[in-house]
Parts: structure tokens; C-alpha cells; sequence
């Protein structure tokens, strides 16, 4: 399979997560996307073992002053810990948080060869 230059955020998303999958990094990490209940979403991908790992971020926040609990509200809260990129945001705002984390792996392109530790 080829990567598309330009693929929508879930494509991508797909094609990092496929490239990280190697027999072993699968079966201990990997990328969950969970609903939050004010309504929103929370998404976790592992760094761990990925060459992002030891990588500099820094977290990002928006909001866009709307009631708590309004489905239309647009916010999002991104952040590096632990080895894992994490990321709470509204309703809409799902491909916008995939997009912060595709920003952050273009600003570090993988290394030919990349050796877990």
C-alpha cells in the first residue's frame, strides 16, 4: 500500500499507526480514541518506542468560550507525557487534534533507521 501525499486525518492516522506496527510495538501500544462525557473526545497514541519518543512538544490549548456540556463547542487540549501524546477536545474538533499530532511527527521525520530502545 502506498501512502496517499495528502490523505484526510483518519487516513493518516491509519497509515502512522500501520507504519508502527512491526510484530512487536502492537501488542504493548498503540492509538485509542474514546468518547469524554461533556460531550467530546480523548485520544492516546504511544510514543514509546517510536521515534517521536524523546520528542519536544508543546501543549496546546483552545477554547472557544462556549457553555459546558453545548455539543458545539470547539475546544481542544493537547499534550506530551509519559511517552504518549494525549488529547481531549469537542465534539467537532477530533480531525483538528489528529492534525496537531500529524504537525508534531512532520517536524520529526523518522530516521531511515529508527532502533527502539
Amino acid at each position: 500500500m502506498t501512502d496517499a501525499p495528502h490523505p484526510d486525518p483518519m487516513t493518516w492516522l491509519t497509515q502512522w499507526y500501520a507504519r508502527q506496527c512491526d510484530g512487536y510495538w502492537e501488542h504493548s501500544y498503540g492509538v485509542s480514541i474514546d468518547t469524554l462525557d461533556n460531550p467530546g473526545w480523548l485520544i492516546k497514541i504511544d510514543l514509546t518506542d517510536t521515534h517521536l519518543a524523546d520528542k519536544a512538544f508543546e501543549e496546546v490549548a483552545f477554547n472557544m468560550d462556549a457553555s459546558d456540556g453545548d455539543p458545539s463547542s470547539r475546544w481542544h487540549h493537547c499534550k506530551v507525557g509519559d511517552e504518549q501524546f494525549v488529547a481531549a477536545c469537542g465534539v467537532y474538533d477530533l480531525l483538528t487534534v489528529i492534525g496537531i499530532f500529524r504537525a508534531f511527527t512532520d517536524a520529526f521525520p523518522a530516521d531511515a533507521v529508527f532502533t527502539p530502545r
